[in-house]
């Protein structure tokens, strides 16, 4: 039994928060294990529909029958040992080491245990090890001030890295016990881990403030944990998962979020260098931090979001036009001006000047939303009403500048990311994108726009909206995918048919034979081809036939081996005639040409000048094959570069006459039938070009490629105010003059 140790609580103070922990973790867990267990479930019937073999699929369906016999004994389970973490951690804390920290191996495994084994457990210890390292990250700075507080409880002890009991490591570790009985294959068990880190794990941010709060009430201060980091061993490498595809660890996201927080700091320190002339040319707020007696109180951030909702009943209440939307922008700006320098007149305020630069950098933001080419003019009116709640919490909330995971920014960046997709077919209801970014904006307007948890919650119904229509969007748009495979499978097909009946289909065939090469064995070789391939006996003996059929009535071989050629005329009908039902040819016109064809061979048998009627050769005009003299193709411009240097996931914007702005995604382009077809969002096929055609769009200024439709909003709307602040502050820099 392990020793107990001296904690700086009382035993009492132990039991208090153990017993509030419990509480807070009861009542958390009440809201999420049901949402956590549909999302699984959708999880198994996705990856079902895109399995890539009948054993995964069936592994997964086996994996939503299980789930369902088991749903309330893992959901107990995983429960009680949770609620078992929190008590043991601060009644018996050795113990609750032992039971929920070393006794897994993945936070201990060696880089040469990594390299020689490879099984089920070690694959489980890896993917516990990503979800939970990805989560923690996604939960800072909350994840971080909370450990920092646990430790505090557990000194003179050291507390491990992601030792907490509410830590991401620690949670999937009880989800892992609460799997000892699960029967399902190892990737849909995998699926218990990626699910948790994408639904669960992210609502820890809503749960540690309070408890946060609890500590502190206890006199606990912080305490800084050393994190002991590895150095990797020089031949440590990533093993592949058993059908399980690896998860992104994070580090691009989180490089690209890092940048975006530079490009914001960024822009800060531009706008510090405008003048007053220098912000009218741009357009922006004029500047208020000055605009009073400077011994004044600042303004609280209460009283200064007070001013811009009293506007918000006033601007933008409906969806209008974009020009009367950049209009009410305009008006809405000086009014902002007017109704601050009143309110600091009247109270002897001040405006700081961090709120003026949080002011600054909103409305800029905004003002970016309806002149951003990405995004549709419908879309613009819709994003722009959004402007002053966010700048209400941005001015209580001064993290908006510094958090790039701020629920507000979030909830831009996502609803942006649906709007620069979106194609204007005249669907406005509920659930369509335009309905569900449109309930998005009116629930922020109605609601306190400046309640975080509000973002969050709209935030994560739209995602859960973008991810059901994405999950469709897959899987309609590679069916359209699948079709347009088959049709270019056909095209090559009837090609290389093509090219065997061109070395056989001569001027001197009769027509009878020309007109069964051409039009019923034509189908017969490509119908074998597509389905059995060239290697195969049947196309082998359908290709023998087409030949024999060819010499039968013509040639040299016919004078020389008369006799053998008449007696082979009885076996190459019936295998005609085989040929023919195998297409379903039409029984009455497959009569006839037979017909034709025994009177020909009679009369190519008989030889001499004897050729009847039927036998007549084909005559040559009218038969010039297609194609004949090409124009000389011009040499390609950069718009056909541009049309061939396309890849699928690329998304490109056009415009036809009388059907107005098209943008959609590259879904599948053919090499060989020169096509390219675009989907919508939903994955709905939308339109096909030929590399000429869209190359003539890019030319007349009717198409252009979204090359940036990836980026977050943010990201693009800081990019082009830095660009923007950077050329007019460069143009008052003082002059260099030559030495």
């Amino acid at each position: 039994m392990a020793k107990p140790y001296k904690s700086v609580l009382t035993r009492h103070q132990l039991q208090q928060l153990a017993g509030l922990f419990r509480r807070r973790l009861e009542a958390w867990l009440e809201q999420q294990l049901d949402p956590y267990f549909a999302s699984l479930e959708e999880s198994f019937f996705s990856h079902a529909e895109q399995a890539a073999s009948d054993a995964l699929r069936q592994g997964y369906t086996h994996a939503v029958q299980e789930l369902g016999r088991k749903r309330g004994e893992l959901g107990l389970a995983f429960r009680n040992n949770l609620l078992k973490a929190v008590e043991t951690f601060f009644l018996h804390y050795e113990a609750y080491l032992e039971e929920f920290i070393h006794g897994f191996t993945a936070s201990t495994a060696t880089p040469e245990s990594l390299e020689l084994v490879n099984n089920e457990k070690l694959e489980e210890d890896l993917v516990v090890l990503r979800t939970s390292h990805r989560a923690a990250s996604n939960l800072q700075p909350g994840h971080k001030e909370m450990v920092s507080y646990m430790a505090a409880v557990v000194q003179p002890k050291d507390l491990p890295q992601n030792g907490t009991p509410l830590s991401p490591q620690v949670i999937a570790n009880c989800m892992r016990m609460a799997l000892s009985g699960w029967e399902g294959t190892a990737a849909s068990r995998f699926l218990f881990y990626q699910v948790l880190a994408d639904r669960m794990l992210p609502e820890l941010v809503a749960l540690y403030p309070s408890l946060i709060r609890a500590l502190q009430k206890m006199g606990l201060e912080p305490v800084q944990v050393q994190v002991k980091v590895k150095r990797p061993h020089p031949r440590q490498r990533a093993l592949p998962l058993s059908g399980y595809a690896p998860m992104a660890t994070g580090r691009q996201g989180n490089s690209r979020l890092e940048g975006e927080e530079a490009a914001l700091f960024s822009v800060l320190s531009l706008m510090r260098q405008l003048g007053d002339e220098d912000r009218e040319f741009l357009g922006m707020v004029g500047s208020v931090a000055g605009a009073a007696r400077s011994s004044g109180a600042a303004m609280k951030p209460e009283s200064l979001a007070r001013v811009v909702r009293e506007l918000q009943e006033n601007h933008f209440r409906e969806v209008v036009g974009l020009e009367e939307t950049r209009a009410i922008q305009e008006s809405w700006k000086r009014d902002l001006v007017q109704g601050l320098k009143r309110r600091m007149e009247e109270e002897q305020l001040r405006l700081h000047n961090l709120d003026q630069q949080i002011i600054d950098i909103v409305t800029m933001l905004f003002d970016f939303v309806l002149d951003d080419s990405l995004i549709p003019d419908s879309m613009k009116v819709l994003l722009i009403r959004l402007q002053m709640p966010v700048l209400q919490i941005a001015i209580r909330d001064k993290t908006f500048l510094t958090n790039s995971r701020h629920p507000a920014r979030v909830l831009v960046n996502n609803l942006s990311r649906a709007a620069v997709r979106w194609v204007d077919v005249g669907d406005y209801s509920d659930d369509s994108v335009y309905g569900m970014i449109r309930n998005s904006v009116e629930r922020i307007l109605q609601g306190d726009g400046r309640d975080p948890g509000l973002y969050l919650e709209v935030n994560r119904d739209f995602e859960e909206f973008l991810a059901q229509e994405e999950r469709g969007a897959r899987v309609a748009e590679e069916r359209i995918s699948q079709v347009a495979r088959g049709k270019e499978q056909l095209a090559m097909a009837r090609r290389r048919v093509a090219d065997i009946l061109d070395g056989l289909v001569t001027e001197e065939l009769p027509e009878v034979v020309r007109q069964i090469l051409e039009d019923a064995w034509r189908d017969v070789l490509t119908l074998i081809l597509l389905r059995e391939g060239e290697e195969s006996d049947a196309w082998r003996e359908a290709l023998g036939v087409a030949r024999r059929l060819a010499h039968s009535v013509w040639g040299e071989e016919i004078e020389q081996q008369r006799d053998r050629f008449v007696a082979e005329i009885p076996q190459l009908l019936g295998e005609l005639r085989r040929g023919f039902a195998s297409i379903a040819y039409d029984s009455k016109k497959s009569a006839q040409l037979l017909e034709k064809l025994e009177a020909c061979h009679e009369a190519a048998s008989r030889g001499g000048a004897s050729v009847t009627v039927s036998c007549a050769r084909a005559t040559t005009a009218g038969k010039e094959k297609a194609g004949g003299e090409t124009a000389g193709s011009a040499e390609p411009d950069r718009y056909d570069q541009l049309v061939q240097s396309l890849r699928e996931g690329d998304w490109v914007r056009w415009e036809l006459a009388g059907e107005g702005e098209r943008r959609g995604k590259l879904a599948w382009r053919s090499e060989i039938a020169d096509i390219l077809l675009f989907v919508d969002m939903r994955g709905r096929k939308l339109a096909e070009h030929s590399s000429r055609e869209l190359a003539t769009l890019f030319r007349n200024g009717q198409a252009s490629l979204l090359a940036h439709i990836d980026r977050p909003f943010m990201e693009r709307a800081l990019r082009y105010l830095h660009q923007l602040l950077s050329r007019r502050v460069s143009r008052n820099l003082p002059r260099i003059m030559p030495a």
